[in-house]
């Protein structure tokens, strides 16, 4: 017998061809487009802030069996670059299920591979500034992620999400190499430093930022 097929999906971009979105269904893609209208996901209420089908197009990536959505979808989520900052994929495919180890193991060779090669990592660098520098994506993305904070639900689910991956010892030692890597390049933490201090200043710009997190900053300020 004959398996059913599905279909990974991706969401872009008209006006720069960026592809901001890569799902899977086993139903008619189109059918997936239209519940995107009225989600409460970061995907769903950007496209509900602008007029859809205006900003964005729908595209069917490949059709492939059923049994192989999961791992399709976290290839192409990889390979578009899709994951939260790039794009707004939250989870990193297969509908929030763990990969075997070999998949697992295969999907970061590929990675570590194309990342190796000095052209790719120009190119991808230059695609997230050129996306990053359109200023519709910026605000979609900001308020998008406002709005999902502001769900409770989602904030439990991302808290399970963290505490089960900072309970993992070698995966926090490995992060932490990185991160002091990162900041031992002088050219990263004068980019990075500036970017970060300019953050700073404008949340602290805010009226009702200052109102919320003065009083603490005084108190910790005062038992130092």
């Amino acid at each position: 017998m004959t398996e059913k097929l599905g279909a990974i999906y991706g969401i872009r971009l008209k006006d720069t061809e960026a592809v901001i979105y890569v799902g899977q269904t086993r139903r008619a893609p189109e059918h997936r487009w239209r519940q995107h209208m009225t989600g409460k996901t970061p995907i769903s209420i950007a496209l509900q802030m602008f007029d859809a089908k205006e900003v964005f197009e729908f595209f069917v990536i490949e059709r492939v069996p059923v049994s192989q959505l999961n791992t399709r979808e976290g290839y192409w989520i990889s390979e578009l670059q899709t994951f939260y900052p790039s794009g707004l994929n939250h989870r990193k495919g297969g509908s929030g299920k763990q990969y075997s180890t070999a998949t697992c193991a295969k999907i970061a060779e590929t990675t570590r591979q194309r990342y190796a090669d000095p052209d790719q990592r120009a190119k991808t660098s230059a695609r997230l500034r050129d996306v990053w520098a359109n200023p519709e994506y910026r605000a979609f993305m900001i308020e998008s992620m406002k709005v999902a904070r502001s769900d409770p639900e989602y904030r439990a689910k991302q808290s399970v999400r963290c505490t089960k991956v900072w309970a993992d010892n070698d995966l926090r030692a490995k992060l932490s190499a990185r991160k002091k890597a990162m900041w031992a390049d002088p050219e990263y933490r004068a980019r990075h430093a500036a970017a970060i201090a300019a953050s700073k200043k404008a949340l602290w710009a805010n009226p009702d930022y200052r109102a919320e997190k003065g009083p603490s900053m005084a108190r910790t300020r005062k038992a130092v």
